[in-house]
């Protein structure tokens, strides 16, 4: 019976351990300015608009310039324009600035699928090692 108890304990307390949003429904930032550009980069992604999406996540960077978020954003124009080696670049870019786990995995995700699209699949299997890896 006392065995249980520490692995139950274990238990509830991963329970109670916040749980993140998707990446896709996270704010990338607190300023009003910031939100707003992501808000339209958003609309404007779901309706193929890549080039405007573009510009506004780009605005967004010009003003936080260190946030992972918005460089993974970025990222995932990229891979949606087929712009494999610049999706890779700023998903790496991304990588650098932020050790939240959630962010990793997504980013480690996107560079996969990119050097996927640039046909490199030594690149390929180094990501996929890196997603095995945490």
């Amino acid at each position: 019976m006392r065995a249980l108890m520490p692995a139950t304990l274990v238990l509830l307390l991963a329970a109670c351990a916040p749980i993140q949003p998707p990446l896709e429904d996270r704010p990338a930032s607190g300023t009003p300015a910031v939100l707003a550009l992501t808000d339209n980069a958003a609309t404007l992604l779901a309706d193929g608009e890549y080039d405007g999406a573009s510009a506004s996540l780009e605005r967004a960077l010009r003003l936080e310039p260190r946030n992972p978020l918005l460089w993974y954003r970025l990222a995932r124009v990229r891979l949606a324009q087929e712009a494999w080696r610049e999706a890779e670049s700023l998903a790496l870019r991304s990588l650098g600035l932020e050790d939240d786990p959630q962010l990793y995995r997504a980013n480690w995700e996107l560079i996969a699928e990119a050097r996927r699209g640039a046909h490199d699949r030594e690149g390929v299997r180094e990501a996929e090692a890196r997603l095995r890896e945490r």
